[in-house]
């Protein structure tokens, strides 16, 4: 979907259907909450909360050393056993999905 952002439209994307299809059907309902924009660009994740920030130390991650089928996992934060997203090469995979060039052409569409 689209939101509208200190004064840009936003492209949200369903982080889990994005990130790892493969573990969501196409009819399985997910209540996200919130939205993370990432960095300066023109795309957030919709996600189920977003309610705290937390400092990371490189020793509180499992840092990714070859690139597999996931380019976007820099690491597992393993205290809390969660993905530690690369922002900058999500962007780069999003700014080139299929679905981005669909909303580029329907945002140049309503202009």
């Amino acid at each position: 979907g689209l939101i509208r952002w200190n004064g840009r439209t936003i492209r949200v994307v369903d982080t889990a259907r994005f990130v790892m299809p493969e573990r969501v059907s196409t009819e399985q309902a997910i209540d996200y909450q919130s939205v993370v924009v990432l960095g300066d660009s023109h795309w957030a994740l919709a996600v189920n909360n977003a309610d705290q920030s937390v400092h990371l130390q490189p020793a509180d991650i499992r840092w990714r050393e070859t690139p597999g089928k996931r380019p976007w996992l820099a690491g597992t934060v393993l205290e809390r056993l969660c993905a530690l997203l690369d922002v900058d090469v999500l962007v780069t995979m999003l700014d080139a999905s299929d679905t981005a060039q669909q909303v580029k052409a329907d945002l140049a569409n309503d202009k």
